[in-house]
């Protein structure tokens, strides 16, 4: 035994020592009993080990014995034992006979043989009686050593017990201690009970160390191991503790999982309400990488990570120890039925509670609005910048990932629906933040307006501006293609399948790609900031209408087909209906500024002939003189006309041949009227002025093999039906010689409208 035994314990083996104080274990002791000195002094030894001491004691007597000592007292006794009893009885009997004859006779007749014989039994008893006793104690000893050997077990189990337990033995504290409960539970005998009470008290403590270790095993995931978990409630079962430890083991894992995740809700949220600083120890602390990560993203990116790390530790556990429950492998003695109702349970309780809390946090920081009827868990704070659109893509995978982990699991298929229509609204609503936030920046381009032409004679001018909205919405297009459509399981369904995506994917890209009209009408429109260089700033609002135009045209002529092309490489829907709706836009756009251009540009030509046109109908055109030259405000106004050419050949070439044939529409319609207010005045000298004025627009004007408008050629025909006809020779001629004197004088102004059919214009 490893344990001290207490002397009551020792005085149990020996029943006629209890209540004196004789010091039975002393070797000097009258009362000395041998088996009372090898409990008390030789407790470790076994029983080979004290036979082996009983020879070496029996050699040293030996040799302590002289030779000449063989007729000692016990020498001699030891051998002949039955005949000195034989020699005893007899000289018992003589000692009778003596008496008898002494009662007979009167007197003693053999006193002193009576007195020797007296003397010789009481010599026989000091011999006999100590080596008697002294054999009743060994037999007492052999005894409990009997004892000892044959239950050594039983009286070896608490200091086993608490030794393999040290060791983390477990199964063979529970096989030691379920073979001592089949054959000591129902003794009687008061040692082995004592004992056994023993093991039943270090057994108590053993179920309470392993169900402190389970509930700490399942309330900490870093501490759990599944394996070690299930072994743990096979040891409490074995040991019979109350309740059901594998049952209570998946609710405990279970409510602390969703304990967990609004524990990691409420903190990202303290932590969103309170800005932290970050220090520099933090900073050194993290690679680079890392730290953009981790640092510079907002608070609700890191709290989707972490509750997502959190679900996915936890949740892998619960459904393996759940699944180990209904399939019976953790040694529990329910019947098929109770287990058909635990697995309900399971599925219901265990599994789709914490998924649908998990999928409703989610919703709360990246969806708020999809929340519906979940009065426990508060949206978080509205976050709509760039820096938190910017990591949806990175949600959705971590949500992506996290649907591919719980695919591993052994789930019913109906566990991941939710998670599945989770990814699905977060893709739509993805979809719909980023092309949202790419419409607002493509508003903003107008900031980056430089007003430098690209002048290029088979795309036209333009500005970058028009390739900067380009390669923004091809970006967009690249981005979300790559990082929210991109299905990342077999069994999920394309968002572009459904019929009210693809019509929310067309009105998205519809404004995605009118935001450019809103940035071009402000370029326009915007004051000329300190920033701008000094080859721009003389860009004046009118000069920055022509570029407008420009740009518009090259978007809808050469950018809205490329864009087009971009939808159908990226598998968009189809965006044919919906391009040309935005081409109209543009073209409207175009024409409204153009139609606004040419207006102005016309006033301000008219402003300049016109009072020359009037001071003609009232002075030349009522005039009695014959006139000897073209009236001064046609020269006027085509050197007018002219000038306005050139300035937009400075600009736009593309455009010349457009703006100015609208000038010169105005231009007709204007004369047209003045004509119209001095048909009933003219002089007959005034008639003959008037059609040498009309002769020499339509000269610059009209040239047949340059240029030709119905428009205008009803203008000039209605002009002419006003004026009288010229029938004197004498002023026909004149007409004639004015003309070609005209003709000849004009020849480098009337070049400037000889236009090309596939050429801007041609300056001589």
């Amino acid at each position: 035994l490893k344990t001290t035994l207490r002397e009551n314990l020792i005085r149990e083996f020996f029943p006629d020592s209890c209540g004196d104080d004789k010091n039975y274990g002393n070797t000097f002791s009258p009362y000395f009993i041998p088996a009372w000195y090898l409990l008390e002094n030789q407790r470790g030894a076994t029983f080979q080990e004290l036979v082996q001491g009983l020879e070496h004691l029996k050699t040293k007597v030996n040799e302590k014995t002289p030779p000449s000592s063989s007729l000692s007292p016990v020498a001699l006794f030891k051998p002949n034992v039955l005949d000195i009893i034989e020699c005893l009885d007899a000289m018992k009997g003589v000692s009778l006979a003596l008496k008898k004859d002494k009662q007979d006779g009167g007197f003693d007749l053999a006193w002193k043989m009576e007195e020797l014989i007296k003397k010789s039994l009481d010599e026989a008893h000091k011999i006999f009686d100590s080596i008697l006793a002294r054999k009743d104690q060994a037999d007492s000893t052999r005894n409990a050593l009997n004892v000892l050997q044959r239950y050594r077990f039983l009286f070896n189990l608490p200091s086993s017990i608490e030794r393999n337990i040290q060791k983390n033995d477990y199964e063979v504290v529970i096989n030691s201690y379920s073979r001592a409960k089949s054959l000591f539970a129902d003794t009687q005998v008061r040692v082995f009970k004592k004992v056994y009470d023993e093991v039943e008290q270090r057994i108590i403590k053993f179920r309470s160390l392993l169900h402190e270790k389970l509930i700490k095993s399942c309330c900490n995931q870093d501490l759990r191991n599944i394996e070690d978990l299930k072994k743990l409630i096979q040891y409490l079962t074995h040991l019979e503790v109350p309740g059901n430890p594998g049952w209570e083991s998946i609710v405990r894992i279970k409510e602390n999982l969703i304990k967990s995740l609004k524990d990691c809700k409420e903190k990202h949220l303290n932590l969103a309400q309170s800005p932290k600083v970050v220090t520099e120890d933090l900073n050194n602390s993290l690679e680079d990488d890392e730290f953009d990560t981790r640092i510079q993203a907002p608070q609700s990116v890191h709290f989707i990570e972490e509750l997502t790390l959190i679900f996915e530790k936890t949740f892998s556990d619960l459904v393996k120890l759940g699944n180990a429950y209904i399939n019976s492998d953790l040694f529990t003695k329910e019947t098929e039925k109770q287990l058909l109702i635990k697995e309900q349970i399971f599925n219901v309780e265990m599994v789709q509670k914490p998924i649908e809390l998990y999928i409703n946090l989610v919703r709360s920081v990246l969806m708020p609005s999809s929340l519906r009827n979940v009065p426990d868990i508060k949206p978080w704070p509205i976050e709509t910048d760039e820096s938190f659109l910017i990591w949806l893509p990175h949600c959705l995978s971590i949500c992506s990932n996290f649907y591919c982990e719980l695919s591993r699991n052994e789930l019913p298929n109906h566990s991941l629906h939710s998670v599945q229509q989770l990814i699905s609204d977060l893709r739509v609503h993805s979809l719909v933040c980023l092309f949202n936030q790419a419409a607002e920046e493509v508003k903003l381009l107008y900031n980056k307006e430089d007003w430098k032409n690209i002048s290029d004679d088979t795309l036209g001018t333009r500005t970058l501006l028009p390739s900067l909205f380009e390669n923004k919405v091809i970006e967009i297009l690249q981005l979300v293609r790559k990082t929210i459509l991109q299905t990342t399981s077999a069994d999920e369904v394309d968002i572009f399948t459904k019929i009210n995506v693809q019509g929310q994917m067309k009105q998205l890209a519809q404004n995605l790609l009118q935001a450019f009209l809103f940035a071009l009408e402000k370029t326009f429109k915007s004051e000329l900031s300190s920033s701008d260089t000094s080859a721009t700033r003389h860009y004046d609002e009118e000069d920055r209408t022509l570029i407008v135009i420009c740009n518009c045209s090259f978007t809808t002529s050469q950018v809205i087909p490329r864009l087009y092309e971009n939808f159908e490489k990226y598998n968009y829907p189809d965006m044919s209906l919906v391009l040309k709706v935005v081409q109209g836009k543009y073209r409207d756009l175009e024409n409204q500024l153009f139609s606004q251009y040419i207006e102005k540009k016309c006033d301000t030509v008219l402003s300049l002939v016109k009072p020359a046109m009037y001071a003609a109908a009232k002075e030349v055109y009522t005039s009695l003189t014959k006139s000897t030259d073209v009236s001064f405000y046609v020269k006027e106004l085509i050197m007018t006309i002219i000038e306005v050419q050139s300035k937009i050949f400075l600009i736009a070439p593309s455009l010349v041949r457009r703006v100015v044939t609208g000038v010169i529409e105005l231009a007709i319609e204007e004369i047209a009227r003045l004509f119209e207010c001095v048909s009933d005045r003219l002089s007959e000298a005034g008639n003959v002025q008037a059609q040498i004025d009309l002769s020499a627009l339509e000269i610059v004007f009209m040239d047949a093999d340059t240029y030709q408008n119905s428009k205008s050629e009803k203008l000039f025909h209605v002009t002419r039906s006003r004026l009288k006809s010229v029938t004197n020779s004498a002023d026909q001629k004149l007409m004639s010689k004015i003309l070609a004197r005209f003709r000849s004088s004009m020849q480098l102004q009337i070049s400037c409208f000889k236009w090309s059919n596939d050429q801007n214009v041609i300056i001589i």
